[in-house]
């Protein structure tokens, strides 16, 4: 049995799709559809003709999945590290301050000596807002040629911070100093 639907083309779609999904049996019509603003109330020619096995193929969708990148470009926050931090934000877990932060809000800003021209800053960063040296026995460092920060523990007298093991010093003497076996590497600005 063959049919000739007179539709506007969305409706076809829908009655090609319901004349498919029932094996191609008549379907009662729906209550009249008034026409949207944009068709015209003219005749519309015959649009298609469907054998009762016609199939209709699915309609295919812009959207990326929900997990899937964006079309176009990466997921924002797709790049989280193993403790949630999004590093494309400029966010970086602190083992110090067990969060995810900003080096550059929270820490000191140290730059490379001698200065280097495209070399990025170092910082030392405090388990709390205060920056004195008084207040803080242990510090964090995070430096662009070490993949991983260090922590250093302040000596009982003094304001240098160490660690055992670690070529890597701080020292706070009217500015802040890391020092790589004794050499400064960087310093905070004067």
């Amino acid at each position: 049995m063959t049919r000739i639907l007179f539709t506007l083309p969305l409706v076809a779609l829908v009655t090609l799709a319901s004349l498919a999904a029932c094996g191609g049996n008549p379907v009662e019509p729906a209550a009249a559809a008034t026409p949207s603003a944009t068709a015209s109330a003219a005749p519309v020619a015959p649009s298609a003709t469907v054998a009762p096995s016609a199939t209709v193929a699915p309609v295919a969708t812009t959207t990326a999945p929900p997990d899937g990148p964006v079309p176009g470009g990466p997921v924002p926050g797709g790049d989280r590290d193993a403790h949630g931090c999004i590093g494309s934000a400029g966010y970086t877990y602190s083992e110090l301050r067990k969060e995810c932060i900003r080096v550059f809000e929270k820490g000191v800003r140290l730059d490379p000596v001698p200065a280097v021209a495209g070399v990025v800053s170092a910082f030392v960063v405090f388990a709390g807002d205060d920056h004195a040296v008084a207040k803080n026995t242990t510090v964090e460092i995070f430096t662009p040629s070490d993949p991983a920060s260090v922590i250093l523990t302040r000596a009982k007298s003094g304001a240098d911070y160490t660690k055992a093991g670690s070529p890597l010093t701080a020292t706070f003497a009217k500015r802040w100093e890391i020092k790589k076996d004794g050499k400064t590497i960087y310093a905070e600005s004067k």
